[in-house]
């Protein structure tokens, strides 16, 4: 049984950006990770922590609040296991008790802290096997929990320290994965050893998870239609709002193309095992300009679409990718987003089900003009 300790330590100053070259693996995996699909932290922050009088700069009213966040977004990147939190758990705090405890002190079980430091891990394993993490936050810093670029102390003195980031990197232990800057790699990523603005999950983190906690990735191989076709049903379906249903022109920042591409994707991640948030993570990372990710595993049993209103949500936060993310103006359509989504994913069905381009076009236009559900082929 052994027990190393990962920390974090202050920037004394913020380097520029680089990147690792082309194909190049930087995260680190310790090869040491969890056998339980549930990893559960006991959130202990308020007993020993820094007061919170009214909330975070992030809006929390609590720290507990904000590290549960660092752990969302852990998850959304996870298949085989899940962080879960007990939130103001009364365990006891103890070095090697199987108890993963997570809270402030000004010592991490007696030793002193170094003076850069942040906070540090401790990890207990077996093997490869880890049987147990204990997180502890270097109480002598000011703490708060906010979003964007490092902020001065309001002192103006130092750092005001963001625990939702420090908590993000120290996670990332939690799970397994090192320090790629002390591994000669020079990547953007929350698990580098000192903090920086970097304020969220990077592509190497996500990559990192991937190697550790995906699983099985094969998916499920189904004939999904070629996008070209899917977008001339679109295009098709615009008339039938126009011409047919006198729908009123409207605007949408999710141009028809990018609408159709994305839906699909969604319901590909979807049906290979991935929850809805872990399926818009994995586009949105498409989106800004990475390759395919990968799904999450193999359903089981009969393999079937997902409830309309996850795929309809799905698009509304489309939309707002669109608009905030990428800026894009908006585009004159009559198809509001829920017809969009909705006839969209009808094509794909009756697609699915063996029927021609032609023949799912014709059947979703039966629908649509309230001739109800039409049989497959």
């Amino acid at each position: 049984m052994r027990r190393p300790r990962f920390s974090i330590a202050i920037a004394l100053a913020l380097t520029g950006t680089l990147l690792a070259a082309p194909g190049l693996s930087a995260f680190v995996n310790n090869n040491r990770a969890w056998s339980l699909s549930s990893i559960a932290l006991h959130l202990q922050l308020a007993q020993n922590g820094p007061p919170v009088i009214g909330t975070l700069l992030n809006g929390c009213t609590s720290y507990g609040c904000s590290f549960q966040r660092a752990m969302s977004e852990w998850n959304l990147y996870l298949n085989r296991a899940q962080l879960v939190a007990v939130p103001d758990s009364l365990a006891p705090i103890a070095d090697g008790n199987l108890i993963n405890n997570v809270f402030y002190d000004t010592s991490v079980f007696g030793d002193r802290f170094d003076s850069s430091t942040l906070a540090i891990t401790l990890q207990t394993f077996v093997g490869a096997r880890m049987i147990e993490t204990d997180m502890v936050f270097n109480k002598a810093f000011t703490w708060n929990a906010y979003d964007g670029p490092l902020r001065r102390n309001t002192t103006g003195v130092g750092t005001l320290q963001d625990f939702q980031r420090v908590g993000l990197h120290e996670l990332g232990h939690v799970l397994g994965l090192g320090h790629p800057d002390e591994k000669g790699q020079s990547v953007p990523a929350i698990m580098n050893s000192r903090i920086s603005d970097l304020d969220t999950l990077q592509i190497d983190d996500v990559r990192g998870a991937y190697d550790i906690y995906l699983g099985a990735t094969s998916g499920i191989n189904l004939p999904f239609p070629p996008r070209n076709e899917t977008l001339a049903f679109r295009t098709q379906l615009e008339s039938v709002y126009r011409n047919n249903l006198r729908r009123a022109v409207g605007a949408t920042f999710a141009d028809p193309e990018g609408s159709v591409v994305w839906t699909q994707e969604f319901l590909r991640y979807r049906m290979s095992a991935c929850r809805p948030d872990q399926s818009t993570a994995r586009i949105l990372l498409q989106i800004e300009g990475f390759n395919v990710q990968p799904v999450c595993g193999v359903s089981s049993g009969m393999v079937s679409f997902p409830p309309r209103d996850e795929t309809f949500n799905f698009r509304l936060d489309l939309e707002d990718i669109y608009r905030v993310e990428l800026g894009r103006l908006p585009t004159p359509t009559a198809v509001d987003p829920e017809g969009d989504v909705v006839w969209i994913t009808e094509y794909i069905r009756y697609r699915l089900n063996r029927c021609s381009h032609t023949q799912a076009t014709d059947r979703v236009i039966q629908q649509v003009l309230g001739q109800g559900i039409q049989p497959t082929c």
